[in-house]
């Protein structure tokens, strides 16, 4: 009885402790079309700047330069660029963006404060373009066609 009494106090202590406090965890990303359904934007874009958001210091502000749209852009603004924001740090679930690289991202939230975490099915769009070829079919977009070669190649 005393050796389950301390292993219980041990895994009180091991839970509050800032380690396990902070720590991200997901479960399995959503399937395609549950993502997609429960996404309020959905988008190909490139990021072009970050910053800490001038409202929540814990938070990053993305700005992309929208490709296609696949989902929200309705009440979008500016349907050129928009601002997503996520936690500032991967503990806090928050999505480690690159500038310059393509994303197929998937956020919630308002116009006023889009959001994305690890946790969504934000992706790298090298990594995404099975993903990006069945958003087109589920939202009845024309696939685009591959370049052809041109004849001096």
């Amino acid at each position: 009885m005393r050796i389950l009494s301390i292993f219980l106090s041990g895994a009180f202590v091991a839970l509050l402790s800032p380690s396990f406090a902070s720590a991200c965890s997901c479960a399995e990303k959503l399937p395609l079309e549950e993502a997609l359904k429960d996404a309020t934007l959905v988008f190909v874009g490139r990021v072009e700047d970050q910053k800490e958001s001038a409202f929540k210091k814990d938070q990053m502000e993305v700005k992309f330069t929208v490709f296609k749209r696949f989902k929200g852009f309705e009440e979008v603004p500016n349907n050129e660029y928009v601002l997503i924001h996520t936690p500032k740090d991967s503990a806090g679930c928050g999505y480690n963006f690159t500038n310059g690289f393509e994303y197929l991202v998937f956020a919630t939230g308002t116009p006023a404060h889009f959001r994305t975490n690890l946790c969504s099915r934000t992706e790298v769009l090298e990594n995404a373009q099975l993903d990006q070829h069945r958003l087109l079919r589920l939202t009845g977009q024309p696939e685009e066609p591959e370049s052809e070669p041109s004849p001096l190649d």
